[in-house]
């Protein structure tokens, strides 16, 4: 198998252009509006150069240099769209705007909107900014909202907030990925919604044909396990999957059956080239009105779906595929794969930095490379098994061309992947064809109900299997936690397998081999150091005080509540995971506990060499002459600061999630003014002191 470069272009041209959306992503330079016109200048003038053969470059390195700088600018101008200069000047401020919901996730006590600024204006009136995008979060979570429905509110914007604790998830920076910087929280009676006009449109007919789609599934579909299944799997409609549901999927590596993809396309093109055959074939006269059914029907498909990277991704393949064919010209796979992704960074170069765009398309190129390889490894007489091991080599392909990037997005790997696979895979397809003869035949007496009922049987029964499984022992690696460097590594080792493959050579295979030996001196190191390792660590959670004395793998925790313990999962599990935590002590901080590196009693800690002291009222009298390395100030003890040094000699002073924002504004103040060091958790994160 070789590639051939020529019948590829865009194979070639597309690393450049994504490199360059890549660095506009961490850099703010601003390229001069004259790059682009320049370059294009060059490309025309030596276009109409006749360039000798050993000339070519001449041409190539502009070229490439051009379409840098055209990803470049591409993601600088769409940021400026989402987040313009004139409303970022309003960040922290007051004001009143309007605009078009983009997105609506009703909560339990908000819903959360996504709103397309038309117009912002400030408390006295002026029009300060037009465009760009902001969520909001509302204190409703009754009330209907469509997309394109507009929105008028009052409220303080602000900035999206990053994480406050260390390896937390980063909501901003999952947010930023969608183009929403600021927030606001609006207050009952300072919003109104604005519906739109009963005006039939694309929009709307598409919204109610998903609104019937799903209302026959839950017709059918009486469970809310199968039915959650049955909207993600056919509909795209994932509102409705539980967080254990997820999970399940996820734990058994069948998470990517929910997501609608290739195979959804695939089935639909397949329809409809069933149901377009009376239009005569790809050289009939009738040849250009089959291209346009088809891309409407894909596209169509596309948009009922909610258009999200996988299922855009496999659109853009299909449309390439049908065009290729009617004008009767060779497509060359992975030429089609990247001109598809050149096309939809293209329209949105922010896709480049979605999760769903990497491993969709990760996927894809392991399956078309590795599948084949993988496949021929063994042969199998029984057309049963060799079924189930052609399945199993496309579940492999997949699984090693995405293994880097799921290891350092979810830090899980799914042991039992090839037995879901096998399950999943075509009850995924029978649920898509009887969801769809579903939706048309819902209506004919005895059959709707019949195709219901199976639909119903085969859900459930493939859920089953995936609970079954997860439940067998180590169904899920978890805690895995390779360095960058180690997934750089990874990713290397797989383009140097796939370079062997292609062209066996002991070069190769040398390098493969001093590759996975750096990936595993990496995680060697990574290990010495979690054994090594000393810290305190003060977490940021609402209205509670969490400390964790790390020492090696084993650690001591210190929390005021036995309360609130999902707040506290949230804070800190993945740190600890980070850490590789294997023994964890509990402790109430006026309670005592004693381990090999820490003596803890009555909120007094000496952990090593460091002095921890916690504080919810002014001692009686000082216990010691020593200072404190750290003194933090529980809940809202009522004393002078000045009073406490006085008695406790301390070299910093914080507060954490326990403190009202009253008493932290006056600490603050406090220690500005006494010149003690003062470290607010609330306000600059969790506090992490390396030992």
């Amino acid at each position: 198998m070789t590639l051939n470069w020529r019948a590829a272009p865009f194979v070639r041209l597309f690393p450049s252009f994504a490199l360059g959306i890549g660095l506009a992503s961490f850099t703010s330079f601003q390229l001069s509006t004259w790059t682009l016109p320049a370059l294009l200048g060059l490309l025309v003038l030596m276009h109409r150069s006749k360039l000798l053969p050993n000339q070519q470059w001449w041409f190539g390195v502009p070229l490439y240099v051009f379409l840098f700088c055209l990803g470049y600018s591409l993601y600088q101008k769409q940021l400026a769209h989402v987040y313009p200069s004139g409303l970022k000047s309003r960040e922290g401020t007051e004001v009143s705007a309007v605009g078009k919901i983009l997105q609506a996730e009703p909560g339990n006590r908000f819903t959360r909107i996504g709103l397309r600024l038309d117009a912002l204006y400030s408390t006295e009136g002026s029009d300060s900014c037009t465009g760009g995008r902001i969520l909001l979060y509302l204190p409703d979570s009754t009330t209907h909202f469509n997309i394109g429905d507009r929105l008028e509110f009052r409220g303080n914007i602000q900035e999206i907030p990053g994480p406050k604790n260390p390896k937390a998830f980063d909501f901003a920076g999952y947010m930023n990925g969608q183009g929403y910087y600021l927030q606001a929280f609006v207050k009952a009676g300072e919003w109104r919604h604005l519906p739109r006009a009963q005006v039939m449109n694309m929009v709307q007919s598409t919204q109610q044909l998903k609104a019937y789609c799903l209302g026959v599934l839950q017709e059918h579909l009486r469970t809310p396990e199968t039915y959650a299944i049955g909207a993600a799997l056919i509909t795209g409609h994932r509102e409705a999957l539980s967080p254990a549901l997820r999970s399940s999927y996820a734990n058994t590596g069948a998470m990517h059956v929910l997501a609608v993809s290739g195979l959804h396309v695939g089935l639909i093109y397949l329809g409809l080239q069933y149901l377009l055959a009376c239009l005569g074939n790809w050289y009939g006269n009738w040849k250009w009105l089959r291209v346009g059914l088809l891309l409407m029907g894909i596209w169509g498909f596309v948009y009922f779906t909610g258009a999200t990277a996988s299922v855009v991704r496999a659109g853009c393949m299909f449309s390439f595929i049908v065009i290729g064919q009617a004008l009767k010209r060779y497509t060359n796979i992975y030429n089609t794969i990247a001109a598809s992704a050149f096309c939809m960074l293209l329209i949105n170069p922010r896709l480049l930095l979605n999760i769903g765009f990497q491993l969709s398309y990760l996927a894809l190129l392991g399956i078309i490379f590795f599948q084949p390889f993988i496949y021929r490894a063994l042969y199998f007489r029984s057309r049963g098994l060799d079924y189930c091991w052609k399945l199993s080599s496309v579940a492999l392909a997949a699984q090693l061309t995405t293994l880097p990037i799921s290891l350092f997005y979810f830090h899980q790997f799914p042991v039992y992947f090839l037995l879901s696979g096998l399950i999943v895979v075509p009850a995924a397809m029978a649920i898509l064809s009887l969801g769809i003869s579903l939706f048309i035949l819902a209506s004919v007496p005895y059959l709707g109900s019949m195709l219901g009922g199976l639909l119903f049987l085969i859900i459930k029964a493939m859920n089953a299997v995936i609970f079954f499984l997860e439940d067998l022992p180590f169904s899920t690696l978890t805690d895995i936690w390779i360095p960058l460097g180690g997934i750089l590594c990874l990713f290397l080792g797989i383009s140097l397998l796939a370079a062997f493959l292609l062209a066996p050579a002991k070069k190769l295979a040398y390098a493969l081999c001093c590759t996975l030996l750096a990936l595993c001196m990496q995680i060697s190191w990574q290990s010495w150091q979690q054994y090594n390792h000393r810290e305190i660590v003060v977490y940021q959670v609402k209205g509670q005080t969490v400390i964790d004395c790390i020492s090696g793998r084993n650690g001591l925790r210190i929390i005021d509540s036995t309360t609130e313990e999902k707040a506290r999962t949230w804070a800190t599990d993945n740190y600890l995971s980070y850490r590789g935590i294997k023994q964890l002590e509990t402790v109430h901080w006026q309670d005592a506990s004693s381990g090999p590196d820490w003596h803890f009693q009555g909120g007094f800690l000496q952990f090593r060499d460091f002095r921890l002291a916690i504080l919810g009222q002014l001692p009686k009298a000082s216990t010691t002459t020593l200072p404190f390395d750290l003194v933090l100030l529980h809940d809202d003890p009522d004393f002078e600061l000045s009073a406490l040094l006085a008695q406790i000699p301390a070299q910093q002073l914080v507060w954490d999630g326990s403190s009202s924002y009253y008493r932290a504004r006056q600490w603050r103040k406090a220690c500005q003014g006494l010149g003690v060091k003062g470290y607010d958790v609330k306000e600059q994160g969790a506090l992490v002191i390396e030992l």
